[in-house]
C-alpha cells in the first residue's frame, strides 16, 4: 500500500483534501477548543467532513490531528491521551475512506509542537523528538498510509520531525515547509530559499517534499516549481484558500471564494 502510493505520485498527482480546522470553525465549533479531542467527543462530526471531501472527489484525506502531540495536547490537560486521540482520528477516517469505492489514502497529520529548538537546546530537541515519534507510531497503529508533516515555519523541527518519524515508523513520510511570503517576493523564510528547503528535506530523508498554508493557490504555484526544480522526489502543495490566521498554531481561513482558488 505504501509503496503505491508513492509510485502513483512518481507517475501522476493525488487530489488531496481540505482544512479540517476550518470546516469546524464554520461550523460553530469555537476556536478555544481543542479540535483534536473531537475524535473522542464528537467522531461523528469529523467522519462527516472526511466523506464531504471524499465526495467532493479527494484521493487522500488528513486525519484529524494536527495538534495531536503530547506538548500541545498538554495545555488542554489531554497529553495522557495522546496515543488515544491519534488512534482515533486514523481509524475516523479509515472508516470514511471504506465507504467510497474508490482507492482514498490516509494520511497521518502532524503539525509543530510549539516548542523553540533554537541554538540546539538539547532538552527541546529530545522532548520534541520523543513527542513525533509517539504520535507517528499512534497514527500508524490506526492505519494511516503516509505522514504528512505540515505547517513547519522552522526548518530545524521540521527536519527533526522527518528523522524523529523516520526513525520509527516504516510508510512513507511528506515534509511541509510553509514559508513567510509577505515579507519577500522571493519567498524567502529567514534567508531560506524554496530551492533549498526542498534539498535539505531530500537530504534528511523526507519521501515527498512541498510546501502549505502562507499563501493562496497563486502565490504557492511559484514556490512548488522551485522546489520541484531542486529535488527528485515528488512535491506536495496544500494552499490556503486566501488569506489565514494563526490560532493555536493552526492556520484557519475565515473567508475566500471557490472562483478564486479556482
Amino acid at each position: 500500500m505504501s509503496t503505491s502510493l508513492i509510485d502513483k505520485l512518481k507517475n501522476g498527482i493525488i487530489l488531496g483534501d481540505g482544512a479540517m480546522g476550518t470546516v469546524l470553525y464554520s461550523r460553530g465549533i469555537f476556536i478555544n477548543r481543542c479540535y483534536e479531542e473531537l475524535n473522542l467527543l464528537q467522531p461523528d462530526v469529523i467522519e462527516e467532513i472526511h466523506n464531504e471531501y471524499i465526495n467532493a472527489g479527494s484521493e487522500l484525506i488528513e486525519t484529524n490531528s494536527f495538534r495531536a502531540n503530547s506538548i500541545s495536547l498538554l495545555k488542554y490537560g489531554l497529553a495522557d491521551k495522546t496515543e488515544e486521540i491519534n488512534a482515533k482520528s486514523a481509524g475516523i477516517a479509515a472508516k470514511a475512506a471504506a465507504n467510497s469505492d474508490r482507492k482514498i489514502y490516509i494520511a497521518g497529520s502532524m503539525g509543530p509542537t510549539g516548542l523553540i529548538l533554537e541554538n540546539e537546546i538539547e532538552n527541546s530537541r529530545c522532548e520534541a523528538s520523543a513527542a513525533f515519534e509517539m504520535q507517528a507510531q499512534s497514527l500508524v497503529q490506526g492505519g494511516v498510509d503516509v505522514i504528512i508533516l505540515e505547517t513547519f515555519y522552522s526548518i530545524d523541527e521540521l527536519i527533526l520531525a522527518v528523522e524523529s518519524v523516520k526513525k520509527v515508523v516504516d510508510i512513507p513520510v511528506v515534509a511541509q515547509f510553509t514559508f513567510d511570503t509577505g515579507k519577500s517576493s522571493k519567498f524567502k523564510s529567514k534567508g531560506i530559499t524554496p530551492e533549498k528547503v526542498a534539498q535539505q528535506l531530500t537530504g534528511c530523508g523526507a519521501d515527498v517534499v512541498g510546501t502549505n498554508c502562507g499563501a493562496g493557490p497563486a502565490a504557492l504555484l511559484s514556490i512548488v516549481e522551485r522546489m520541484s526544480s531542486a529535488t527528485p522526489v515528488p512535491v506536495s502543495v496544500f494552499a490556503n484558500a486566501n488569506v489565514s490566521e494563526m490560532h493555536e498554531g493552526r492556520m484557519i481561513t475565515l473567508g475566500t471564494s471557490p472562483e478564486y482558488v479556482a
